[in-house]
């Protein structure tokens, strides 16, 4: 997955003409194409590779950065549509280690976050923007290969965490056994992870959800059904020399 080293946030919305906003935002770093009727605007620049974004109940984002950053809030005010504008960013976890996964609990009350190798869970206050001390939930998802471990809390089953993770290399012959752990998506029931004095378990221990995933780094839930969707990514790496080299890079970055 190709990633810019500074990214934006944006916000997008479906309408017949682009008209002036109230607070027409930063210069955006790139020049993004929109299809016809859709039109957006540029709300913060100089975040460092974000990976996730997840709306508190406040109406605020909360986005997680690769480059060493943790997790940034970003507040907003109080307008509709395009017109919303940042009023504030501010750091509200400083851990280098966090890269891409992120999640709320239904009640907008404990903020899930994940690095290459653990999930955390702190308890959050959406009014005040604060966090408490941290919770190690998952423990064992350390390897060379995809890094990334996204998080998921379903909808219609907000109980459960979902955490994926992808397999160590190209192509990763262990994941042919299910006790690998690798290149699966699996389920953690969140009161057994949070209650007090319950210990991080090992990543093996969730239930399997899905097995031969090889980086499940998308990971979403139907609102209609429940249903769980992910993108499937194939194997890299099978052209010439030059493609080769380019996406050897990519897979690092991923």
């Amino acid at each position: 997955m190709m990633l810019l080293q500074n990214l934006v946030v944006a916000i997008a919305a479906v309408a017949q003409t682009t008209a002036a906003t109230a607070c027409p935002g930063p210069a955006s770093a790139s020049n993004p194409q929109t299809a016809d009727g859709v039109a957006f605007k540029v709300l913060q620049n100089g975040l460092a590779k974000p990976r996730g974004v997840v709306m508190d109940s406040e109406g605020n984002l909360l986005v997680v950065e690769a480059k060493g950053k943790g997790v940034t809030r970003v507040v907003l005010d109080d307008a509709e549509g395009l017109d919303v504008c940042v009023s504030s960013s501010a750091q509200l976890i400083d851990d280098s280690t966090l890269n891409h996964g992120i999640a709320l609990s239904s009640d907008g009350k404990t903020l899930f976050v994940s690095s290459d190798s653990n999930a955390y869970a702190y308890p959050y206050d959406a009014s005040k923007g604060t966090v408490g001390n941290a919770k190690h939930l998952i423990k064992g998802m350390k390897q060379t290969g995809h890094v990334s471990r996204t998080l998921l809390v379903p909808r219609h089953n907000s109980d459960l965490l979902l955490v994926s993770r992808g397999s160590d290399s190209n192509i990763d012959k262990e994941t042919a056994e299910i006790s690998s752990g690798r290149s699966q998506l699996r389920i953690f029931k969140i009161p057994d992870l949070v209650k007090d004095g319950a210990e991080a378990v090992e990543y093996t221990a969730g239930e399997v959800l899905g097995w031969g995933l090889r980086n499940s780094v998308g990971v979403a839930d139907d609102p209609t059904n429940g249903h769980i969707v992910s993108p499937h990514s194939l194997r890299t790496q099978l052209r010439g020399s030059k493609q080769k080299k380019q996406t050897e890079e990519s897979e690092k970055k991923c």
